[in-house]
């Protein structure tokens, strides 16, 4: 090769070296054009507002504690009975008291436990009430009370259904005499007495309540009061009934003479 050709080799290859140097780093050579890098697109900044700090928590209200508004007192109306041989759960009951409170709840309450009037029934610390033995019927008022605040239950007692046990007559026979024909005794003998009943009930009292009757009003007569009016000689028997009882009854014999019959002892 000769000196010539050797030189324009090294300028060949120099200006290609230029070519490339002056080529960017954001073009690319492709053949006989040029052709831009693509610039890359930026990454996104995450963005850094700040966060709304947190309300303040409010303090709690204390809750108020509940205030006795009322009492009731279950069950409200009660019967029981006085009659001892009667069973248990007739004779007392169990009374409970309840409290309304102001936020609308209901308990067990603790009272004090009272009743009028005295003599029908009893009451206990417990509420437990029942009815005194043997007492005649009638109505207590049983009250509950915390404080001002009272509630009431109505008792009503029926009495012991009484029985007869005996009768018995103040006289066991009368001798009597028949009127004067004037209607005068002058003889001073007894035209009339008064028999008096008496009838015992099964719980001790007594009464005189009865119904007379004679077994002859024309030997003599009984009025309502147990006034005996001799009639005429004879004999009768006088019966009085208890009212409370017809089928208890008790008798006396009387016997009624005529005026001028006297009888006379011989000793």
């Amino acid at each position: 090769m000769s000196t010539s050709s050797k030189r324009l080799s090294r300028l060949a290859l120099l200006g290609l070296a230029g070519l490339l140097m002056a080529c960017s780093d954001d073009t690319l050579i492709t053949g006989d054009n040029r052709v831009p890098k693509a610039t890359p697109t930026p990454s996104a900044v995450p963005s850094t507002a700040p966060s709304a700090s947190p309300s303040p928590t409010p303090t709690p209200k204390p809750t108020p504690v509940p205030t006795l508004v009322s009492l009731m007192i279950v069950p409200s109306e009660i019967s029981l009975t006085s009659n001892p041989s009667a069973p248990p759960a007739s004779r007392g009951t169990n009374l409970a008291a309840i409290a309304v409170l102001s936020n609308d709840q209901q308990v067990s309450a603790d009272v004090v436990w009272s009743v009028l009037p005295a003599g029908l029934v009893t009451v206990n610390g417990a509420g437990y009430v029942s009815a005194i033995a043997n007492v005649p019927g009638g109505t207590a008022t049983v009250t509950a009370s915390s404080g001002s605040i009272k509630a009431t239950a109505s008792v009503t007692v029926t009495g012991t259904p009484l029985t007869v046990s005996s009768i018995s007559l103040s006289s066991n026979g009368l001798t009597l005499y028949t009127p004067a024909a004037d209607g005068l005794n002058t003889a001073g003998l007894p035209t009339s007495a008064r028999l008096i009943a008496e009838v015992t009930m099964s719980d001790g009292s007594t009464t005189s309540a009865v119904t007379w009757s004679s077994g002859d009003e024309a030997v003599a007569t009984v009025n309502a009061a147990g006034l005996v009016t001799s009639v005429g000689a004879g004999q009768t028997n006088l019966t009085a009934k208890a009212a409370l009882d017809p089928s208890q009854t008790v008798s006396c014999p009387v016997t009624v003479k005529a005026q001028g019959l006297v009888d006379v002892t011989v000793e």
